[in-house]
């Protein structure tokens, strides 16, 4: 990221609003398994797969 100097935080602002969502559903606490009620799995997967779709939509070189 830091060699493409084009992009600016508008752009990235997206990607860092997934990655806030799984530090947010790290902060939640121990992992409590994917079948139980309040699971943060669904929170840190679901913005990861987000993040990465973001990604390859969005390359930089």
């Amino acid at each position: 990221m830091r060699a493409d100097e084009g992009t600016t935080a508008v752009y990235w602002s997206p990607a860092f609003a997934m990655i806030d969502t799984m530090e947010s559903g790290y902060a939640v606490g121990e992992d409590k398994g994917a079948t139980a009620f309040d699971s943060n799995r669904t929170m840190v997967f679901g913005a990861a797969r987000g993040l990465s779709n973001w990604l390859q939509a969005h390359p930089v070189e």
